[in-house]
This record gives structure tokens, sequence and C-alpha cells, in this order.
């Protein structure tokens, strides 16, 4: 019977150590272009002006900014890149991209067809993160053994102005590799890029970088703690600007003109190549949105977002908060805070944006109720959540805390913990907690659609809870003195949505769909010469999830030439809306601190106070003799008294029996 056993353990050992001996070639291909998807701008704006926005294309520009006769104004365009960090120039994709550009598979243990991949060639369990860090490791050692071609190697910020604005050049300020406060050059981003002069062709502004070097250290982000651990991201280069531009314009506003014709276009691209031109890396991002137009809405009002959301936080130890209390810790042991924040408001917005916008929809009903929103589809879709924790000196944060050591209750997946912060104030000395929560991957793939984010956002808890754990009191806490923690919570989330892609679909496809569901399923319009789905019949839902499932090119097809294609998008009376929505967490009723308004400080802040005690102390053990009379216990003086009672007794005994003796 062992020997039956041991043949095939032998031969999976066996597999295992030849696969990772041929680690560089399984599953390899020689790639020799990588395309890269980069990320949004981080800023964006035109400064001095209210800005819509949500807009509709359909409206033009003369209604929006109640013009009465052309004008011209000086704007300021503020574009700031996106940031430096996480896998460097390659960004949160580094592996994938490295990976195949190098020509050796770096799997994705997130994934189940590459985890069932390795399966199949026997690797399974711890050994599939053996295998992942050593072909991961191979890479970056392939990729700092190439022979990269700097000279034609770039980083590049385009920004296309439409012809009716125009520069002023005199005035144009830009600043490459700015560290987050904007004042001093950083020497990180420094060593790695090497900015060149800025070009005009035309109405179009270039910001050009080539690299002085793509060694992984610099360029992927990449660090060694200690000699026997994995290469990581370093994380203390995460978040740095990379380009920072003030570009004043002078707009010249004109009757009857259409409101895109105002929008600008931006950019950002990276190239890489190796001389031997095998190896080529491209990624860009291109965003072209009409929002940035300035609008004077001073006359003009429009229910709009952006807008801003106030959500209950509070800080708990242990127990609930109370306004007029404060915690009392155990100096010598650690301690659990936990941030809670009620998120109905945002879940009602989010869930239901045109219900919050416009007073709800018919019947009271919202987007996860109504299949044909299956169609309405949410772009470039993002939301965070951010918390900023500050602790006194006293309050000793571990020093090994990071987002595996956090815990985020409520979010069911839908949000997780990707980025913890942790500084130190030179001024207060207080220890700062930046905590960052956005989207999982996950969940960014499950919304395609605006009845999607309903349903999914929905799902989440009323209250997220942030837990920090480990904390502890330092030596130096006085008793009986008050310690109080701040903290501030808040987040965003925005899209672009296209209202009414169902009615092109009900008029597009309504031969098919008639003929497999009846001539019911699709209606026209009282007013409008337009179909639009039923959505009385009792076959809507099959009806929707059938055009979905049968029809791909609506969404890889008609939705793109929708959002490219003003005059399409009229045809149906669609329309492109921008949603962007802020939100902050305050104290909740009767979670105030007392104690930290009475002594002053922002009352945005959250917080809770608590007092050091001390442990209490050991009973003291009975004393057994006690050589001081005035001190000692009842149970010395009753035999002292016994002692001197017999002794008299004796005394007398004798006395009598001498006496006796003598007669």
């Amino acid at each position: 019977m062992k020997k039956t056993i041991r043949k095939p353990i032998c031969l999976a050992v066996a597999l295992i150590m030849v696969v990772s001996l041929v680690s560089s070639n399984v599953f390899a291909s020689n790639a020799t272009k990588v395309q890269m998807k980069l990320s949004n701008f981080e800023f964006a704006k035109f400064k001095e002006k209210n800005e819509v926005e949500m807009y509709s294309d359909a409206k033009d520009v003369r209604n929006l900014l109640n013009l009465k006769k052309d004008q011209k104004d000086t704007n300021e365009l503020n574009v700031t890149s996106d940031k430096f960090g996480k896998g460097g120039v390659l960004g949160f994709d580094s592996e994938k991209y490295l990976g195949q550009a190098m020509g050796i598979w770096i799997p994705d243990l997130n994934s189940d067809e590459d985890k069932q991949k390795l399966e199949q060639q026997g690797i399974k369990g711890y050994a599939q993160i053996e295998y992942k860090a050593k072909q991961f490791n191979d890479a970056v050692k392939k990729w700092d053994e190439t022979d990269w071609d700097l000279e034609n190697s770039y980083y590049e910020v385009k920004v296309k102005l439409p012809k009716n604005m125009i520069v002023d050049k005199e005035k144009l300020v830009y600043k490459w590799n700015l560290d987050k406060n904007g004042k001093n050059a950083d020497e990180f981003l420094a060593s790695l890029y090497d900015p060149q002069n800025m070009e005009i062709q035309g109405n179009t502004l270039i910001f050009k970088a080539k690299f002085k070097t793509l060694k992984s250290n610099p360029a992927l982000n990449l660090i060694r703690k200690k000699p026997n651990l994995p290469l990581q991201d370093d994380s203390k280069n995460w978040n740095k600007q990379i380009l920072k531009a003030n570009i004043p314009v002078d707009i010249n506003y004109k009757k009857d003109t259409n409101a895109l014709e105002y929008s600008v276009d931006l950019a950002h691209s990276i190239k890489l190549v190796d001389k031997s031109g095998e190896i080529l890396i491209e990624g860009s991002f291109d965003m072209q949105d009409g929002t940035l137009l300035p609008m004077d809405m001073s006359k003009t009002n429009i229910d709009a977002f952006p807008m801003k959301q106030y959500l209950d936080g509070d800080i708990e130890v242990n127990k609930n908060t109370e306004s007029d209390d404060f915690y009392r810790i155990d100096k010598n042991k650690t301690f659990d805070l936990v941030t809670k924040l009620n998120v109905t408001p945002i879940k009602k917005t989010v869930g239901d944006p045109l219900g919050t916008l416009f007073g709800g929809m018919p019947g009271g009903k919202t987007f996860s109720d109504m299949q044909i929103f299956k169609f309405w589809p949410a772009l470039d879709l993002g939301s965070e959540f951010s918390a900023t924790l500050r602790f006194p000196e006293e309050i000793i944060v571990p020093d090994n805390i990071d987002s595996n050591s956090l815990n985020l209750f409520g979010a069911k997946d839908i949000f997780c913990i990707d980025k913890v912060e942790k500084s130190k104030d030179p001024i207060t000395k207080e220890t700062i907690l930046k905590v960052y929560m956005p989207l999982t991957d996950g969940a960014r793939k499950a919304m395609p659609s605006l009845h999607a984010v309903s349903k999914l956002i929905s799902s989440v808890d009323n209250n997220l809870y942030l837990k920090v754990s480990g904390l502890k009191l330092s030596n130096t806490v006085e008793y009986g003195k008050n310690y109080t923690t701040k903290g501030t919570v808040g987040g965003k989330v925005y899209f672009k949505f296209i209202t009414d892609v169902d009615d092109w679909v009900a008029n597009e496809y309504r031969a098919e769909l008639q003929e497999k569901f009846g001539e019911d399923i699709v209606k026209k319009d009282d007013i409008y010469p337009v179909y639009h789905f039923n959505i009385d019949n009792e076959k809507i839902e099959e009806a929707v999830d059938y055009m979905i499932n049968n029809h791909p090119e609506i969404f890889s097809e008609v939705i793109p030439n929708l959002l490219n294609d003003a005059a399409a998008r009229r045809k149906y009376d669609t329309n492109v809306y921008s949603l962007f929505a802020n939100w902050i967490g305050k104290q909740e009723e009767g979670g105030r601190d007392y104690l930290y308004l009475k002594e002053g400080g922002n009352p945005d802040d959250i917080t809770f106070t608590m007092m050091a005690e001390k442990s209490p102390a050991a009973p003291e053990k009975p004393k057994l003799q006690n050589n001081n009379p005035k001190t000692g216990d009842d149970s010395n003086l009753m035999l002292c008294v016994f002692v001197m009672f017999v002794s008299g007794i004796s005394i007398l005994i004798s006395g009598y029996k001498y006496r006796k003796s003598t007669k």
C-alpha cells in the first residue's frame, strides 16, 4: 500500500521541482509589445469659475451661460497628472505588464483561471505563492538586464485646447517632480525623470519627460527590506505628484454654439523601448470631458451634481461613545479603536442617482427595481473611502501596521483596505494614520450599468467599521490626565452614464424583440416618434437579459458610438451625465466628545478621549506578627491578654502553695 501511494507523490514533487527549474520558460511567450491602460488624471479643471459637473449636451451653451452677447473670460486651467505609486511606471497592474514585457508568466493568484493552470502543473497550496515569487523575481532580473533605450523612452502629458481658448504663454507655469506639498522637487522622482522643454504645437501643449534610468528600484518602485525577503513596493514613494501645470487661457464664448466645442482634451501616455527594438511598452489614457467648461452659474439655478453628503460618524473603544464621558484605559494593556460610519445617504445617492437628482422614479422605484437600467452604462467608475486618524504622542501605534493589520467590516467585499500611510507630525508629535479604502477590482468589474451599481452599493451594510488593533499607552502618560484621538472620515464617487440607451435598443432591435417576445414588448411613445420597452410587460426581464446576453455589441459598439456621436445621442434623446459626489463624516448625535469641545478644537473632527488608570493593586497577605502593640490587630491583643491572664493565675497558684508550705 505504501508503494502505491509513494510513487504518485514522488512524481508530483519531481514535477514541481522541474517546473521551478524551468520557471522562466513555463507559460512564457516572447512578448514584443505590451499595451497598458494608465490611470486617470488626479486633477484637471478650471479655476475661478463655478463649474457644472453635470450637463446635457442637448442643451446649448447659451442657455447654460445665460448669454445675451458674446463675451470673453480669462481663466486658469489647472492640470495635475497622475501620481507615482504602486508598481511605479507600470502602475497597479505592474506584475501583469512586467511579465508580458519580459516573456515570463506571473500568475494572478486571485484568478481562478491562473490557479487552475498552476494546479494542472501540480503546483498547489503554498507552492503557488513560491512559484509566483520566483517568476516575479526572474522577470525583475530580466528587466534590470534589459538594455533600455532611454533616449526614446518617455512619459508625456498632452493638453489640447479648442480654437476658442488662447493660451497666455507669458503667465504659464509648470513644475515637474513636485512633492505632495507642492513646494520642493522630490529627489526620488528627479532621479527617474529627465524633464524636457515644453512644446506648443498649434493649440496643443506637450509636457514630456524622458527617463534617466529604468532600473527596477526607482522605475518599478521595488525594494527588498531584508536580504531574505521578497521584492515589494516601496510605499514611501507612493502618491508623489509627477507634473503640475497652471495654464492661463482666454476663453471666447459665442452665442448659438454647442457646449462640447468648449471642452478640453487631455491625455497622458508612456513609452518604454529597449535598444534592440524587441520590447515595446505603451500605455495611455485619454480624458475628453465637456464638464471642464467653466460656466458662470450666478444667474442660473441648476439642481445638479457635484453634491456633498454628510454622514454620521463616531469612534468607539469597547463600548458606545458617550458625549460627556471618557474611557478609562489600563496602561499595561493593549486596546482597539473602531471608527464607525453610517453610509445610508451614500447608498441612496449612488444606488439611485436620478432619483436623488430629480426627486424619485415613478412609483418610488429605484434602478435596482427596473431591468431597463441594465442598458444604462456606468463609465469610468470610481469610488473611495478614506480615514485620517491622529493619535496623541502618548498612544503608541504598532510599527508594522499596514493594510493587512487593519479590518474593514460591513463593506461586503465591495470596498477594501488598499493602502495605509503612517507618519509623524513634527510639531504636535501626533502619529498620523491615513487609510484608503477603494472599490475592489471585483466590484468594479461587476458594475457595467447603473442597475448593477444600485444593486451592489445597496448591499453594503448601513454602517462601515474600520478597526485599528494593538494600540498601547506609552510610559509617559500621566494618571488622571485626558488624551484625545481625532479623526476625519470621507470619500468620493464619480462616473459618467448615458440615459435612455434602452430606447435606442428598443428601436434598433424592435423587429427581433417583437418576433421573440410579442408585439407588446415595445410600444410607441405617446409624444415622441420613438419606441421604448414596455416595462409593464411580464416578459420584460427576460427580454432585457436576452438582449444583453445575445448582443454584446450593445456595450462594445453601440454605447461607445453614442459617447462619440452627439447626433446619434440626440436621435433618441440619450444624454451623457457626469456624477461626482463627496462625503464627509460628522460625529453622530450623542457621540460628540464633550471634553474635547470644551477644550477647543475643530468641530468637524470625530474624537474620543481617554484617561490612563493603574491596574488594581494585589491584596496584601495577612500579617502573622506585629511588634508594635499600638498597630497590631485584635488577635494579637487577645493573645497578650490571654498570656497575662495565664501568668497571673500561675503567680496566684505559686503564692498559695508557698503560703501553705510555710504553715
